[in-house]
């Protein structure tokens, strides 16, 4: 439902309304079935509702399109990496994690992160193709396997290709195993068993701290020469100023890696399956998949120009937004539509509500590849909005693409068993099936 909120209604310092539910409970449906949670909310009390979850200042979950680009335009007033500190993220993956960070701090860090994936999206598509054809080759030719878990083990090759180079794959699969391992342990699922989740999350970390600082310690013996990896890249000064410090280092790595795999993983995970699902969708993207299959060394601006890929990309992150909400935290008395928000309050533009929003029509909770959600700015965030969007997303769009296209001009795939629900894991929301698929056979459309 829609409701108007202009600027002369008039103020209400109380929040918006919200269930009464106990915070546990309310905590526990948010970490396992977020989306039936928003759906609930939304048909019971509108656009804009507040939750109460153990551990976390009240939240005001904004799924009103005008709201939630207000919030997103005043970045002094909502602040970002107050409202990811709030979610104990910087516990997790380090104080200097540029999603922490908020005012003149967060934006030189995010300037010269974006300029890197720049960098590496014009050189590594090629690695991306090799990554997918190896984790091709060791999947089951004669059983079923999650899709999930392959997405996730090749995104995290790729993510770890970008950030230490396609000569370190030792160091890589060391790292790697640890990264899975720490993100499986549920804690950044904001479950309200965190005392158990602990016990498993930080050993992990310990332990791929330790793997990161042995590699920058290795890199700064052996002087970066011609690399143009990620990590040797943030071991340079940049722009005058002091060299990072290990810790700053170190936190971006594993901050990259977390959160650069798992978003990537998902989507191509959800897309996957709307094309076994619908064999006019897999028809519709055949021949940017050939297009792209044909190509000795693909770059990224060939691998975007794949207009039905895109689209499947873009209605995938629609309907399934890896990470449901993004946070904000009002640093003083804020006004919001008709609502005065004291400070300390964590207002979270809902990226699922904003996605199936009625402008996109009647059947927004419906998958159509001619939708064209980007024509909708104001509801389409698939990678956040206002000056702290995702700086992986240039890097990202290309990558889904090229995966997508080596993947289905290699192998037919069928999917088996139940449809898949959402279920958090992590930062991300999962199919809980795991998504079991199993190889009928060769493509028709060869490599």
């Amino acid at each position: 439902m829609s409701v108007a909120y202009g600027r002369d209604a008039s103020v209400r310092s109380v929040l918006p309304p919200g269930p009464t539910d106990s915070p546990s409970l309310q905590s526990s449906e948010f970490a396992h079935h977020p989306y039936e949670l928003f759906d609930r909310y939304r048909a019971r009390y509108g656009d804009v509702f507040t939750l109460r979850m153990v551990g976390l200042p009240e939240m005001v979950v904004v799924g009103d399109p005008t709201l939630a680009q207000d919030v997103l335009a005043r970045p002094s007033e909502f602040l970002g990496g107050a409202g990811n500190r709030a979610t104990k993220v910087n516990v997790a993956l380090g104080d200097h994690f540029l999603m922490s960070l908020d005012g003149e701090a967060h934006e030189r860090l995010q300037r010269r992160l974006l300029a890197i994936m720049a960098t590496a999206r014009g050189r590594l598509m090629t690695d991306v193709r090799t990554l997918t054809r190896a984790r091709m080759d060791s999947w089951p030719r004669d059983a079923s396997f999650s899709l999930e878990l392959e997405m996730q083990r090749l995104a995290l090759d790729i993510i770890l290709t970008v950030l230490l180079g396609a000569d370190r794959e030792p160091m890589r699969r060391r790292l790697g195993d640890l990264v899975h391992r720490m993100v499986g342990t549920s804690l950044l699922d904001g479950t309200p068993n965190m005392l158990r989740s602990s016990l498993g999350f930080f050993p992990l970390r310990e332990d791929v701290h330790a793997l990161i600082d042995e590699e920058i310690d290795h890199r700064r013996r052996e002087g970066r020469g011609e690399r143009i990896d990620v990590l040797s890249t943030l071991l340079e000064p940049h722009d005058g100023e002091e060299a990072m410090t290990r810790e700053e280092i170190r936190d971006q790595v594993l901050s990259m890696t977390v959160a650069g795999y798992d978003t990537t993983a998902t989507t191509l995970t959800w897309a996957l399956l709307h094309l076994l699902d619908d064999p006019a969708v897999a028809a519709a993207v055949a021949p940017d998949v050939a297009r792209i299959a044909a190509l000795a060394e693909p770059t990224a601006a060939e691998l975007l120009s794949a207009t039905r890929l895109n689209d499947l990309v873009n209605e995938t992150a629609r309907l399934f937004p890896v990470s449901p909400i993004v946070n904000r935290m009002t640093r003083v008395e804020t006004r919001l539509g008709p609502w005065s928000l004291p400070p300390g309050i964590m207002v979270c533009p809902c990226l699922y509500l904003l996605h199936r929003h009625e402008s996109f029509g009647d059947d927004a909770d419906r998958f159509r590849l001619d939708r064209r959600p980007t024509q909708n700015r104001a509801c389409f965030l698939p990678f956040g909005g206002g000056e702290r969007r995702c700086i992986g997303q240039g890097f990202a769009r290309p990558e889904m693409n090229l995966v997508l296209a080596t993947i289905l001009s290699s192998l037919r795939l069928e999917a088996v068993g139940a449809q898949p629900k959402g279920v958090r894991r992590g930062f991300v929301v999962i199919p809980d099936t795991g998504l079991p698929v199993r190889i009928l056979g060769r493509a028709s459309v060869a490599v």
